[in-house]
């Protein structure tokens, strides 16, 4: 008997955790992620012939929301309560070394603490932990063939919801 309630609880588990995360994006640029189902999506990327296309005007990412970004007036977004928001960039890898590349690509103002790997599903990730004007962020980068995925969440001071950004993270593609 006791094994039936276990085996009923973990199918339920799964299909409760398969409907949480039922909401697809796929790109004509060759990846895709899913993400929960009650959550937002917008992208600059798909506008872009070309990853590269996109990446020369800043153009190289989407974002997912867990809150309607459409009733924030623009360039007043500002996180309360529970409000996350995933933003992900492509960039093209041009470089030697992903230190060499980050170094580059990093802000004048950004002080590095430390990269350390870590892993997620199964990629193993650069964590990057830094401060730009006073504000601390954690960015997971992965390198796929020439190309540099970054994963920024907001904000950066919610580190419980971390495991949900790591899910959504998880389900990201890419067969370029």
């Amino acid at each position: 008997m006791i094994k039936n309630k276990i085996f009923i609880f973990l199918f339920l588990v799964l299909v409760v955790n398969q409907n949480l995360f039922s909401k697809e994006f796929k790109s004509k640029h060759g990846f895709s992620i899913t993400y929960p189902n009650n959550w937002y999506f917008t992208n600059d990327i798909e506008n872009f012939n070309s990853i590269y296309d996109a990446e020369e005007v800043g153009g190289n990412h989407f974002s997912i929301y867990n809150y309607d970004f459409s009733k924030i007036e623009y360039g007043s977004e500002v996180f309360e309560g529970n409000h996350l928001k995933l933003e992900v960039n492509i960039f093209k890898f041009k470089e030697k070394t992903f230190k060499n590349w980050l170094s580059k690509m990093k802000d004048s103002n950004e002080k590095i603490f430390s990269i350390s790997d870590v892993v997620i599903g199964k990629r193993i990730f650069y964590q990057v932990n830094s401060m730009i004007e006073n504000l601390e962020y954690v960015v997971f980068y992965f390198q796929i063939k020439t190309y540099i995925i970054s994963f920024v969440f907001y904000p950066q001071e919610e580190k419980k919801h971390l495991k949900v950004i790591k899910e959504i993270i998880k389900t990201f593609e890419f067969k370029k």
